[in-house]
This record gives structure tokens, sequence and C-alpha cells, in this order.
């Protein structure tokens, strides 16, 4: 799984983004969770994956965060949507957790 979640990653990051939209989503307490990273960084450390925000992390004491633990996910979907006569594409990275909270994380360009 941890490989799965790193290659998702990877190719949702993959060539010219302008910003990252994240959504948080928890299944118990139904809150909703957005915000936009406008640069990334990928770390495994400990077996946990985390994405953050290196753009913007000088303005900021912790910087814009998701950290994902290989071993509560359920299931990950990548999604690749282009339109090609506009030069449009957008991303999306879907991340299943077991207890049922979800993040979503999506990416939009053009090229």
């Amino acid at each position: 799984m941890r490989q799965n979640i790193i290659n998702s990653l990877n190719k949702l990051f993959s060539g010219t983004i302008d910003t990252i939209k994240v959504t948080y989503y928890t299944p118990k307490s139904h809150d909703v969770i957005k915000f936009t990273m406008f640069g990334h960084e990928i770390q495994e450390e400990n077996g946990l994956i985390t994405v953050y925000d290196d753009r913007e992390h000088t303005n900021q004491i912790i910087p814009k965060t998701v950290n994902i633990d290989p071993l509560a996910v359920d299931d990950i979907t990548y999604d690749d949507n282009q339109n090609r006569s506009l030069g449009i594409y957008e991303r999306n990275v879907v991340v299943k957790m077991i207890d049922g909270s979800r993040i979503e994380m999506a990416t939009m360009g053009m090229g």
C-alpha cells in the first residue's frame, strides 16, 4: 500500500501545477477541512507519509501538511482528466481510510 500511495502522489504532482486543493472529511463528526497548498514536498519518516507545502512554510510556524499512515489506508484512487482541445488537465487522488475518513487532493493545470 505504501508504494501505491507514493506512486499516486508522484503522478498527482507531476508536470506543472499551480495549486493543490486538499479536502479532509471525517466520518464521525462530519467535519470538513479545506485548504490550498502552493507547493509540495513528500517525506517518509517512521512509516508515515507526509506531504507539506514547501512554498508557504517560511511564513508559518507549521506548514500546511497532509499525513498519511499507510497502515490505516483502506483504498487509494488516482484519476486523471484531460481536455486536450482546451489544454486543461485535472488530477485527483482520493485516500480512503479504514475509519471512514477521506483525504482528497486535486491539482489543475494548463499545458
